[in-house]
């Protein structure tokens, strides 16, 4: 197998040519992305191991510009400076796998032997086409076998495309063990992780039919499981005779077996659990164990992808909510505020019934909403009495310094608004741009709505407190005045409802006792 690599690291290239030609792989190294390209489309090369961050032509350039030579080209992705949209870009674009530096060879070394699997397949398939046109005597038996291999490879591609692009694992997992029952033509699909400490297997299955709740269910026993050679063995089983025990289920699906087949998620040789197919009326044939077993490679992949993205994303949240400590800790009296405020936010946009792409923002967003404060004096902002014009006015430019602070960071474009607009009011008396009604952002409305009733409910240098009532006898007060009335209606049936009762008992300036005095 042919590889090109491309980094601007001399000695990186050097240790990986070598180590590849150690396991028998015909390498070629380039330091200059344009002479690789130069390279690539005057000889055609198997695999492409590209580095993302490089002078010239960055690595996500490269790799459309490899796609447009052969769109079916597999190219992997190496980076040393990951972060969540070079990933979600890369993997959107096309990358056949994404590795960050430092990484284990080891996992260069699976992926590649994935690959070779994948191109003897294409070569078998190159193979009877040659055959087609050489024996004209066998053509229709050759035509049948080539379609079903066309059909299965355009069926394989398509699952792929949906599967690499959802990013949330619960996501990946539905678009698993739905396509199986698609492809496979099952009742279920079915998906199983082996949980070593519980010594458990949990279980996310899909029905083909509306008959039982889909989604991941409780821990399955190990030694109950009746896939278990299957991950144990790192066995592929398939099944088609009627159990001898008729009334055998699936616990704790309460699924009774008819028949399955059944292979083993593996990555670096070790099996983390079962992709299977249940209950097909005619019986599961060796296509169906060809398709399931090629369908487990892209779902190790796509899970890993998956777990990666899922830590830059954690990674990224605990760096905001650190600086926002950090701000907080110069204020005594708002220390927590913006704990608070950010969870009131986020069971609005929930009330809202936003998605969970619109919620991560929304967390974001309102932890960072006071990031401006930074530049404000220590003197300004624990002055112990009420602040004069000037001060105040000082005190407004926080949020045009947050917006100044944070206006280059790509990641947190979509959660400016909540930085920018929380002290705009609903009748556009408020600042920084005076904006009226729905000019607001709803993240800003939203926003200040949340952050009003904390700042009420807290304990001030210049004021105690107010109860729960007072507080929301002063939301309905300026219920279209300074907040978006719709807002504050959801806002206050959260509040009926003992939702918020939480958040409120954890804010130390107010008193526990009075949570449901207006109840």
């Amino acid at each position: 197998m042919k590889i090109l690599l491309i980094d601007d690291d001399l000695s990186f290239l050097e240790v990986m040519e070598r180590s590849l030609r150690h396991v028998n792989y015909d390498c070629v190294s380039f330091q200059n992305p344009v002479d690789a390209l130069a390279a690539y489309q005057a000889e055609q090369y198997d695999v492409v191991i590209r580095e993302i961050l490089m002078p010239k032509m960055d690595g996500i350039d490269v790799l459309r510009a490899v796609k447009g030579f052969n769109s079916e080209a597999r190219v992997i992705m190496l980076t040393g400076y990951a972060n969540m949209d070079t990933t979600k870009s890369a993997l959107n674009q096309g990358a056949y796998a994404y590795f960050q530096k430092p990484f284990e060879l080891t996992n260069i070394l699976d992926t590649l032997r994935k690959i070779e699997k994948e191109l003897v397949i294409e070569k078998e398939n190159k193979r009877k086409i040659q055959m087609f046109d050489e024996n004209e005597c066998e053509l229709d038996e050759v035509y049948q076998d080539l379609q079903k291999h066309v059909v299965a490879v355009d069926q394989l591609h398509a699952i792929s495309r949906k599967i690499h692009a959802a990013i949330d694992l619960d996501c990946i997992m539905q678009e698993l063990v739905n396509n199986v029952c698609h492809l496979l033509g099952c009742r279920y699909g079915l998906i199983c992780f082996y949980d070593q400490k519980p010594g458990k297997c949990n279980c996310f299955h899909s029905g083909k039919e509306d008959d039982g709740k889909t989604g991941f269910e409780d821990f399955c026993p190990l030694e109950k499981f009746p896939f278990k050679s299957c991950f144990c063995q790192k066995k592929i089983l398939l099944d088609n005779q009627p159990c001898p025990d008729t009334n055998m289920v699936l616990e704790p699906l309460s699924i009774s077996l008819q028949n399955y087949v059944c292979v083993p998620l593996i990555r670096r040789g070790r099996a983390i659990g079962i992709l299977a197919g249940l209950n097909k009326n005619k019986g599961f044939t060796g296509r169906d164990k060809f398709m399931l077993n090629a369908i487990s490679d892209m779902a190790v992949t796509a899970i890993y992808n998956s777990g990666l993205i899922g830590q830059l994303k954690e990674l990224f949240g605990q760096t905001v909510e650190a600086l926002a400590k950090g701000i907080e800790a110069r204020d005594e009296y708002t220390r927590g505020h913006t704990n608070r405020v950010s969870r009131y936010t986020e069971m609005i946009a929930r009330a809202l019934n936003w998605n969970d792409e619109k919620l991560y923002e929304a967390h974001i967003g309102s932890t960072l909403h006071d990031i401006g404060k930074i530049g404000i004096p220590d003197r300004i902002l624990n002055k112990p009495g009420r602040l004069t014009g000037e001060e105040f006015a000082m005190i407004k430019q926080h949020v045009v310094i947050g917006v100044e602070i944070l206006k280059d960071v790509y990641q947190l474009k979509k959660m400016m608004p909540y930085i920018q607009h929380h002290h705009e009011r609903y009748d556009g008396s408020g600042y920084p741009q005076g904006l009226k009604g729905k000019e607001i952002p709803l993240e800003g409305r939203i926003m200040c709505v949340a952050d009003s009733f904390d700042a009420m409910t807290s304990n001030r240098p210049y004021r105690g407190h107010l109860c729960l009532e007072e507080a929301v006898s002063e939301l309905e007060k300026c219920s279209g005045l300074q907040f978006d009335p719709g807002i504050v209606e959801v806002f206050i049936s959260l509040l009926n409802s003992g939702e918020l009762d939480n958040i409120l008992h954890e804010n130390h300036h107010f008193a526990a006792s009075k949570l449901h005095e207006s109840s």
